[in-house]
């Protein structure tokens, strides 16, 4: 396709127009329009054309009007010489079609107005199109406001060559002016782009630095991932091994109670070239063993009637006797305990007694059902049974409500024995030394055996609840009100001790119900709370298997980390104590 095709579909937008204008020489604009004879006075109604004439911003206007109108102007507009985009037409013709498809937006980009002009004069459709759309829009880039892009090297290369060329080309008209002023200014300017090169290179050094870091770094964390990985394949070995080993002791244990042996016997076994009169010998002389240490039947009913003869004569001494020989409870209660464990061993239901067969046969299942190859369907058949009314009828009231207690007992032992069976293992206690979750972090440990510790009076502060209730009623009620609380949840810890800075009516040290409460100014030994906690937490030490201590004086809990378990934020334990 020829220039001159490409001229006839040339229709620049108003803004294009006037750039077009702007960016011309006024040489080449004189002979653009000279060149087209009788119509250049059209164009210009009352104006001579003169270089002089288009310097006016009025001319100028016409022209533009006229540029977007007008065809056979714009072509020559565009076919002049010593324009800025007439190197880049040239340029783009060296260049193929494929590639300028890939980048010549980002070509658009970074040097704006020239380019779009040189792809409108291009031979090829598809730059041509391209073009002609950027010079028919109102674009912000033919305002002044051509965005920057980062250019590969060859196009930055292009870019610099084009633009040297340019220079060149509008300098040979020129003539050459002094330049032997400007040479000290030139050579600031060379040193000044030496630095700025000597800069880029630090920080392209400082960047290759950095990422030498970062990806080191990322070694590092895959190294550690990996270890990580390990730890974790090597605890689930442990765990599957302790997994293995505890299901083949339930598989032992269920072997030995389908074989009727009691735990205290080893598993079962049968060795080859033993005779059944030696195998039987053996099972007597474990039995005997068992008898020994655990009483026969006739012992325990011996034992079961003499203690409830002593029972019956230390009820009646302690509804007769006005004083009581010390320890006496004591003994009392450790003889009703026993005949608990005696009962519990024997059964509610004497078999020796004259009870109807029925109720023996009944009493016999309901004891050894927990031998049965699924316990809980036995006791289910035995509570069915025992729940026809025929059955209540032949057992009669006394003896049925006694079965039905047995069937009770026999049933919460069997859902007792599976729990255990079932239960996962104890986690250990954590380590962490602030505790965030009080209830959670005590189940983590046996019941009783923290020792808590709080500092009075920074708990009243920190807690608000605590704190408005001292503005209003005074310190003595919010004093109150925390010890009543702490009562409340002082059966879950071995040890729970308040400490207030000062002195007060009562003694320096009060204990009532499990919360001893200490004011520091009446031991006579510390004269603050806080020099008081370090020194009764040194001498606790040995005593506590753990100690808390709740406070959020940080200084406090800097002397006392050394002796102190974990740290209670007063928050979190009102939260608790609350709940």
């Amino acid at each position: 396709m020829s220039r001159e095709k490409k001229s006839h579909h040339t229709s620049p937008g108003p803004a294009a127009c006037k750039w077009l204008l702007d960016a011309m020489p006024l040489d080449s604009l004189y002979e653009a329009i000279r060149g087209l004879g009788r119509e250049a006075g059209e164009l210009l109604p009352g104006f001579s054309l003169s270089h002089r004439a288009l310097g006016r911003r009025s001319v100028r206007a016409l022209l533009a009007r006229a540029l977007g109108k007008h065809p056979r102007l714009a072509g020559r507009v565009f076919m002049a010489h010593n324009t800025p985009w007439e190197h880049w037409v040239k340029a783009l013709e060296m260049l193929e079609e494929d590639y300028l498809l890939a980048c010549w937006r980002d070509l658009v980009r970074s040097c704006g107005i020239c380019v779009a002009v040189a792809m409108a004069l291009d031979t090829r459709e598809s730059m041509q199109k391209r073009g002609l759309r950027m010079l028919a829009m109102d674009s912000r880039w033919w305002k002044g406001q051509t965005p920057t892009v980062s250019l590969q090297p060859d196009w930055t290369n292009l870019i610099e060559l084009l633009t040297a060329h340019q220079a060149v080309e509008q300098a040979k008209d020129e003539p050459l002016p002094d330049t032997s002023g400007r040479m000290h200014e030139l050579e600031q300017k060379c040193g000044q782009l030496r630095e700025t090169i000597e800069r880029w290179k630090r920080k392209g050094s400082e960047a290759e630095a950095q990422v030498a870091s970062e990806r080191e770094e990322q070694r590092e964390a895959l190294r550690q991932l990996r270890h990580q990985l390990r730890d974790r394949e090597a605890e689930t070995d442990h765990l599957r091994d302790q997994f293995e080993q505890r299901l083949s002791h339930q598989v032992a244990a269920l072997r030995d109670q389908l074989l009727c042996a009691p735990p205290e016997l080893p598993a079962t076994t049968d060795p080859a070239g033993r005779t059944l009169a030696e195998r039987a010998a053996e099972a007597l002389a474990r039995q005997n063993a068992l008898d020994e240490r655990h009483g026969t039947r006739p012992q325990l009913q011996v034992e079961l009637e003499e203690l409830e003869k002593q029972e019956k004569r230390l009820r009646h001494c302690f509804e007769a006797s006005l004083i009581l020989v010390p320890g006496l409870r004591e003994t009392a209660a450790q003889v009703g305990q026993r005949l608990r464990e005696i009962r519990e061993t024997l059964g509610d239901i004497d078999t020796d007694t004259e009870v109807p067969d029925l109720a023996a046969a009944l009493f016999c299942r309901l004891k050894n059902a927990h031998l049965a190859t699924d316990p809980t369907a036995e006791l289910a058949s035995l509570r069915d049974t025992l729940g026809l009314e025929v059955v209540r009828d032949v057992l009669g009231p006394r003896v049925h409500s006694r079965l039905l207690k047995v069937e009770r007992t026999r049933s919460q032992l069997v859902a007792e024995r599976v729990l255990d069976e079932t239960a996962p293992t104890t986690m250990p206690a954590p380590e962490e030394r602030e505790v965030w979750n009080v209830a959670e972090r005590l189940a983590c440990y046996p019941t009783g055996t923290v020792w808590l510790f709080i500092d009075g009076y920074n708990a009243i502060r920190r807690v608000h609840a605590l704190n408005q209730l001292e503005q209003e009623q005074g310190m003595a009620a919010a004093r109150d009100h925390l010890c009543a609380l702490c009562r409340r949840h002082a059966h879950q810890l071995c040890h729970l001790e308040i400490v207030f800075d000062g002195i007060d009516t009562v003694a320096g040290a009060e204990s009532c119900a499990a919360v001893q409460v200490v004011y520091a100014g009446s031991t006579g030994e510390s004269q603050s709370a806080d020099d008081y906690l370090e020194r009764r937490l040194r001498i606790a030490r040995g005593d506590a298997a753990t100690m808390w201590l709740v406070t959020d004086d940080f200084g406090l809990r800097n002397r006392v980390a050394a002796t102190c378990d974990a740290f209670v934020p007063p928050v979190l334990l009102h939260r608790f104590l609350t709940a």
